[in-house]
């Protein structure tokens, strides 16, 4: 595949604020840890398959002998751009729970959050990574399944205490049906690349989820909250 060549117009590196530093303790050095976030947004942008090293090597203007120094194979790369991506999610998720004025305000602003990362996504990404990268994609499995399940129940929780969701939900089922809608984001049968794109069906699905939970206090601090980034809410 060929790639154009690295460029400050055309660049959109992963950013960097998703590291925390205990992440960064893990990487070999800074110079990986910079490799490996402008690796994350070439997958991103083209897929992960798709991409050889040679590819990245020249999209990131450096030699294949760099990449090999820092990384044993494409393999490599693809397991240390995820760990990456899913520590980045988890850091600001934290750092958004700890600036949302209640629950409903927070789950917005995971969700703009989300929207940005899912309309510059490849629609191959995951396919890639479940069906090439298994390992890799384990990791991701982890990640939803442990923190995004628990960040889900901790919301719940939080909504009800505040009163803004209903105190008759159950929360383990709404967690876990959560988590089946995010499968049904990557599912192309249900939801064709062609017409659909990431960002539309998840929003789509957050305004489900929001609605569908909101007591009649939460619906109303909802009408006052519409975010800029997810109108209509």
């Amino acid at each position: 595949m060929n790639l154009p060549k690295g460029n400050k117009k055309h660049s959109k590196t992963f950013p960097l604020f998703f590291i925390s530093s205990t992440f960064v303790s893990e990487m070999e050095n800074e110079v990986k840890l910079e490799l490996t976030a402008k690796i994350a947004d070439v997958f991103m942008r083209y897929g992960v398959r798709s991409v050889n090293m040679d590819d990245i090597a020249r999209n990131l203007s450096v030699s294949k002998k760099t990449l090999y120094k820092y990384f044993k194979d494409k393999s490599d790369v693809v397991i240390s751009v995820t760990q990456l991506m899913t520590e980045g999610e988890e850091c600001q998720f934290a750092k958004i729970e700890a600036e949302s004025e209640n629950a409903i305000d927070e789950i917005i602003r995971l969700s703009e959050f989300a929207n940005q990362m899912l309309k510059d996504m490849h629609p191959s990404v995951m396919f890639d990574l479940q069906k090439y990268y298994p390992e890799s994609f384990q990791v991701f499995l982890n990640h939803k399944r442990v923190f995004v399940a628990n960040s889900v129940e901790q919301n719940l929780l939080k909504g009800i205490k505040e009163g803004l969701y209903r105190d008759n939900i159950d929360v383990v089922i709404i967690s876990r049906l959560y988590l089946s809608m995010i499968d049904a984001i990557w599912n192309t049968e249900l939801f064709p690349n062609n017409e659909y794109s990431f960002a539309q069906i998840h929003l789509e699905m957050i305004r489900y989820h929001i609605r569908g939970m909101a007591s009649p206090a939460g619906i109303e601090y909802l009408k006052k909250r519409i975010s800029k980034n997810l109108p209509n809410l």
